[in-house]
């Protein structure tokens, strides 16, 4: 089993929008349009498996939100 502590203050925020991705080798480029809710010490927790069937692979990586992130690198 995988587990991941993450410090987390509730709070209303939108889903990110225009979420897009790109296999590139080992590599999962994720693109998106940040939440306009989003501030100072957020962070985007990224997760991608598979959609058929029960998931093989997890990728869970979380990056620090900062006004001009708009993309991620996830490496397998």
């Amino acid at each position: 089993m995988y587990e991941q502590v993450v410090p987390y203050d509730s709070d209303v925020i939108s889903y990110p929008t225009e979420v897009t991705w790109k296999r590139t080798g080992n590599d999962i480029e994720v693109r998106w349009a940040p939440p306009a809710e989003a501030a100072t010490g957020m962070h985007y927790k990224a997760i991608i498996w598979q959609v058929d069937d029960t998931p093989v692979l997890f990728l869970s990586e979380v990056f620090d939100w900062t006004p001009t992130r708009r993309s991620c690198t996830m490496c397998r």
